[in-house]
């Protein structure tokens, strides 16, 4: 028969029960004895009787048939089962039998071992018990002798400390007893001096008598509590522990409480209220130590208080106190409705009433004076009363600074930090700060905050009076040239305030800048000018000058009047026209660019200008910080009046060029209407152009003083130039070139008035020319000296020594430097502008000393002897000679004259 049909499992279940079994197969259903709960078996067979009965009748007869085959079929593999089963035990057993006899060879070899263990067990047991009667017994004993001589240390150090006990109770008696009657005494002598009595002598030595029971009352006090003291409390007690046990031993932790005594408790509420007196002794004498600011009394009540162990405690309370006090007052100033009781009060009128009956915080129009007084008022009261508890504050930490501990010799201040996170100074600041500064961020008022920050200069003026009163108390210091961390904290606090401020002077002056803008951008209107500029400048200088009283402030509103001045100047210089018509010169009128820059150059010049005064008034910090703008705007107007500048010049040096298309050698014809050369028309024309079209536009007062007299210059050593070389030069030409130079005369001297109102005194003069000048006026007697006078230094004194060689290159036969080299004039003047004078006067000598050697090394020659002949070469030769020497001669003088000036 096959195995694989049989289930073991019911059979190895701890729940097999064959009852159950037999049912299950009666019943034809499977046998699972882990799936039925405990106690179900009966619950299973009244189910199946149930089921049975159930069933109809015409197939019951067949169900029970076929019940008994299978019943007959279970029983069958019942036994099978129970043979394999027993099969298998067999088979078990046959397979582990040599196993099972290895060990119990191996058990029976062991049990040998063992008797010997056993015996040396029973032996070692032996040897404990004589130990323990040996060792045990004696240290029980001595266990007891030590618990009795601790019982005895313990009552010794008890009555010690109740000797000590009595001793300092009976001292603090008639230490009380003492003060008791100096208090009264100053009670009385309170009351006497208010009815009028004077100040006595008496009374101040019975105080300092006073102070100094307290101060022994306290020690003796502090002494007593530290007697009382639980013993795990008594650490620091001023009684040692017992002798014998002064190493920390449990003797120690394990002492008597002094308080087991009767007289002992008796006597505490003595102590105590000794202790409670002293203290409010100690508390009046403090608040009128800081009141009165008495550094002695103070001193004299911080001494008690540390006597006592209360120091830190006093010390922290007062502070405690007096931020409480401050942070109150604060927050009371910006209450709007307290504000609204004191308008009420102060106002009963009908609007006012009317006013406060409504919830609203904002006040109408007619009665925001009347709160911003109140205000104001209520700041001051405020920054009066911080300003006396800073003083109190900086008191108490002076006196804890300089009072130190006897024994040890440790600052006051020092044991107070030991339980304080900062110095009572810097305490009061943060709080300070920190009231200002959550006010200054919770204001919901809109008219209250609108007041303080229009009136934010107002507020500082507080703070620096503030500052002020503190300044003798304190080691702050606010000044222009420093401010202490602690007043800068301060003022971070309103920063809000600030910034609304600041807000506000930054659109006043980005509202200047942009209204001189704005006609000309939006319609192309009128540009900005002399007018627009001042008026920024003065917008600048009134918001500096409002905030000056302030360092910081007033860098504040610098660095945002830099702002202002940068966009100005971009919007200014992009504004500027900088094509080729911002520079002609064509005439006769300017052009409009030349127009547009006109305004625009007044307009920066004259903000520049109004702006430089800003270091003498405000100080080198402020002047610094807007320097980098002021530079902005002359790099702006310096580079369009440059380029102009250049214009001018190059438009000058062409028209004086002209001057060589005059033949000066000609004869006068005196048929001949009389008239000037056409080039000094054209000068005399392109002056006056300048003068009334480009450069009297411009609005630059000193500047342009300066720039005509420099373009003056230029025409005069450019015009002495072109006429020195001006050849050939007849008696005719010096007559024109005469008349000339006084028509050049009368044109500069109109030129130089640019600018210049008429009838304006204080003009400027052609003197203000200088040197170049007075060589024009000496190159008149120039043409017309003989040329024994060229060389002579004190009849060409005011003359550059180039126009005399020039002059003397012209009378004689040599040639001059630019017709030796096959220059242009325009070209040879153009060379001399751009290299020294001693370069010139180089070119000039070795010009003429090659045309003189090269002549002379002819004649020696013995050729061209003809030609001289004809031409009369023994004159000519002679000329050259007399030009050589005065060319030597001038040089001579230029060069000594050179070297002299530096030592001179």
């Amino acid at each position: 028969m096959s195995e694989t049909y049989i289930d073991h499992k019911p059979f190895l279940s701890a729940r097999f029960d064959v009852h159950e079994y037999a049912n299950a197969v009666i019943q034809g259903r499977q046998y699972q004895p882990d799936a039925d709960e405990p106690g179900s078996s009966s619950t299973a067979l009244n189910s199946s009787a149930r089921d049975v009965a159930a069933a109809s009748g015409s197939t019951g007869r067949r169900q029970e048939r076929g019940e008994k085959g299978d019943l007959g079929l279970e029983v069958a593999k019942l036994n099978y089962g129970i043979e394999d089963v027993t099969r298998q035990l067999r088979q078990e057993v046959s397979t582990s039998y040599p196993l099972l006899l290895t060990h119990l060879t191996t058990s029976l070899s062991l049990s040998s071992h063992l008797s010997p263990i056993r015996s040396s067990l029973a032996s070692l047991s032996s040897s404990l018990d004589r130990l323990q009667s040996k060792i045990h017994a004696p240290h029980a004993h001595l266990a007891l002798l030590v618990a009795r001589l601790t019982r005895a240390g313990q009552l010794d150090d008890l009555a010690r400390r109740a000797s000590r006990f009595v001793i300092v109770s009976r001292r603090l008696e008639g230490q009380m007893e003492r003060l008791r009657a100096l208090v009264e005494r100053e009670k009385a002598r309170d009351k006497g001096k208010g009815k009028g009595s004077g100040k006595d002598d008496d009374g101040e030595r019975e105080r300092e008598v006073k102070e100094g029971e307290m101060a022994k009352a306290a020690l003796s006090v502090a002494e007593l509590d530290a007697l009382l003291k639980p013993p795990a409390a008594n650490g620091d007690a001023l009684v040692g522990p017992a002798d014998g046990h002064a190493d920390g031993t449990e003797a120690d932790a394990a002492e008597i409480p002094l308080t087991t005594l009767d007289f002992v408790r008796a006597y505490a509420p003595v102590v105590d209220e000794a202790r409670d007196d002293l203290i409010r002794e100690m508390e009046a004498m403090v608040i009128h130590g800081l009141a009165e600011l008495d550094q002695t009394l103070l001193s004299s009540s911080l001494q008690t208080a540390h006597n006592l162990r209360l120091l830190p405690d006093l010390v922290g309370n007062l502070l405690a106190d007096l931020n409480d006090a401050v942070t109150v007052r604060v927050r009371r100033a910006f209450d709007v409705g307290a504000i609204a009781k004191d308008v009420a009060g102060k106002d009963t009128s009908h609007s006012a009433i009317k006013f406060t009956a409504r919830k609203s915080t904002e006040p109408s129009s007619s009665a925001a004076p009347l709160w911003a007084s109140v205000l104001w008022t209520r700041l001051e009261r405020v920054i009066d009363d911080i300003a006396n508890c800073c003083i109190k504050v900086y008191t108490l930490e002076k006196v804890l600074r300089v009072k130190r501990d006897g024994a040890s010799q440790v600052e006051f201040l020092e044991e107070v930090m030991k339980t304080l996170d900062e110095k009572p100074s810097f305490t009061f600041w943060t709080t300070l700060a920190k009231g200002f500064e959550a006010q200054s961020k919770d204001i919901k008022s809109q008219w209250l905050q609108q007041t303080l920050s229009t009136g934010y200069p107002r507020l500082l003026r507080l703070f620096h009076d503030f500052f002020a009163k503190i300044a003798v108390h304190t080691d702050t210091v606010y000044t222009l040239e420093h401010q202490s961390p602690e007043t800068v904290l301060v003022l971070r606090s309103i920063a809000p305030f600030e910034t609304l401020y600041l807000t506000r002077s930054t659109a006043r002056m980005s509202d200047a800048a942009a209204l001189a803008m704005q006609s000309y951008l939006a319609a192309r209107g009128n540009p900005p000018g002399a007018s627009e500029g001042v008026a920024i400048a003065r917008v600048v200088t009134n918001e500096l000058d409002s905030a000056r009283f302030d360092p910081l402030l007033v860098r504040n509103v610098a660095r945002n009047a830099a702002k202002v001045l940068d966009g100005f100047a971009g919007r200014i210089d992009g504004a500027l026209v900088k094509d080729f018509t911002a520079t002609s010169l064509i005439g006769p009128q300017a052009t409009p660019a030349q127009q547009v820059n006109a305004q625009l150059v007044s307009c920066l010049y004259q903000a520049r200008l109004n702006l430089s005064y800003v270091e003498p008034q405000f100080g080198a910090k402020v002047a610094e910080t807007i320097a980098p703008s002021v530079a902005a705007f002359e790099t702006a107007y310096l580079r369009t009046t440059d380029a102009l500048d250049t214009a001018i010049r190059r438009e000058m040096t062409a028209i004086l060029a002209r001057i060589h298309r005059v033949d000066f050698g000609k004869p006068v014809d005196p048929m001949a209407a009389g008239g000037s050369s056409p080039y000094m028309q054209d000068l005399t024309d392109k002056l006056a152009f300048l003068r009334n079209e480009v450069l009297g536009r411009m609005s630059l007062g000193e500047m342009m003083k300066e720039w005509v007299i420099k373009l003056a210059k230029h025409v005069i050593r450019t015009f002495l130039v072109h006429a020195s070389i001006a050849r050939p030069l007849g008696e005719s030409g010096r007559l024109k070139l005469t008349g000339n130079m006084t028509e050049l005369e009368m044109a500069l001297q109109n030129f130089v008035a640019t600018g210049q109102v008429a009838g304006q005194k204080g003009g400027v003069k052609l003197d203000r020319i200088g040197d170049e000048y007075l060589a024009l006026r000496s190159f008149r007697q120039l043409l017309f000296a003989p040329r024994t006078a060229l060389a002579n230094p004190v009849e060409t004194v005011h003359l550059p020594p180039l126009v005399v060689l020039h002059h003397i290159t012209v009378l004689s036969p040599f040639k001059l430097p630019h017709e030796l080299h096959g220059w242009s004039e325009a070209e040879y003047v153009g060379w001399l502008d751009r290299h020294t004078d001693e370069d010139a006067w180089k070119l000039v000598e070795d010009g003429i000393r090659g045309q003189f050697e090269c002549r002379a090394d002819g004649d020696g020659d013995g050729s061209g002897s003809g030609a001289a002949r004809e031409d009369g070469g023994g004159d000519e030769q002679k000329e050259r000679d007399e030009a050589w020497r005065l060319v030597q001669e001038v040089l001579e003088h230029a060069r000594a004259g050179e070297d002299a000036t530096p030592g001179a």
